[in-house]
């Protein structure tokens, strides 16, 4: 019952998400990224960091994932 709420709310704030998320070639500052530093990513986009916690549950960005998957030399799922 627990985890049938936990999976119900993670989905949730999932689906609300206001953006994808992205990937990025750079490579990490010691630290990490500071919040609201301007990043380019993967699909061309310059984005702004978001550290939270939440930001792991949004939808990648198709543009990076295509280009992370070409960068790893792994193909796609589904792609033959």
């Amino acid at each position: 019952m627990v985890l049938g709420l936990a999976r119900k709310f993670l989905c949730e704030l999932a689906s609300a998400a206001p953006r994808p998320r992205h990937a990025s070639s750079e490579r990490l500052p010691p630290g990490g990224w500071p919040d609201g530093g301007v990043i380019t990513v993967l699909c061309g986009e310059k984005v702004h960091v978001d550290n939270s916690p939440l930001a792991w549950l949004w939808e990648t960005c198709p543009g990076c994932n295509v280009e992370a998957h070409a960068l790893a030399g792994v193909p796609m799922a589904g792609a033959r």
